[in-house]
């Protein structure tokens, strides 16, 4: 029944929230004040999300760029049939990484941290959540873990510079 809480999605996303909140505390109460006092919740999710986001990305482009130099899977993905129905082992594990991290940390961090509440971000969360559990195969047989090599880990690289675009934007001056 929720079988998109798969081991890995699990580990993860506690991962996250005990990450999340050992940053939460730090910032809150034990760093000298600064920009992170006011705002706790706000910097322990960029804290959290930039190496997060360097893994899937990292992962992402080696199993995407850089696969079939072992002779492993070399001529595995050749047709668009294979591309859509045959397996990925890394973009299944990229699936549950990002599944995990949408549904028990990002999503519900989103609506309870004022700074990090914006509807459309919310409606791009639940959206990732769901392709993510689709690509796993948590709704019916996994279609497109291939694709999940990019659309879940190649174009987060674009996501590593917007942590930091996030940190310095004026709307999240206290």
């Amino acid at each position: 029944m929720l079988d998109f809480l798969t081991p890995v999605a699990v580990q993860s996303g506690l991962i996250c929230i005990a990450v999340q909140s050992l940053f939460y505390v730090l910032c809150a109460y034990v760093l000298p004040k600064g920009p992170w006092t006011e705002m706790p919740g706000f910097t322990a999710h960029q804290i959290v999300a930039f190496p997060l986001m360097v893994y899937l990305a990292y992962n992402g482009v080696m199993a995407w760029v850089f696969s079939g130099g072992d002779d492993s899977d070399t001529d595995m993905y050749n047709t668009p049939y294979d591309r859509m129905l045959k397996l990925h082992p890394i973009g299944i594990k990229l699936s549950e990484i990002v599944v995990g991290m949408q549904l028990i940390w990002d999503t519900p961090l989103c609506l309870i941290t004022p700074a990090l509440f914006e509807p459309l971000m919310v409606a791009h969360h639940i959206g990732m959540f769901l392709t993510a559990a689709q690509l796993a195969g948590s709704f019916s047989r996994s279609v497109g873990s291939y694709h999940a090599l990019f659309y879940l880990g190649v174009i987060e690289i674009s996501s590593i510079p917007l942590v930091f675009v996030d940190v310095f934007h004026p709307k999240h001056k206290p």
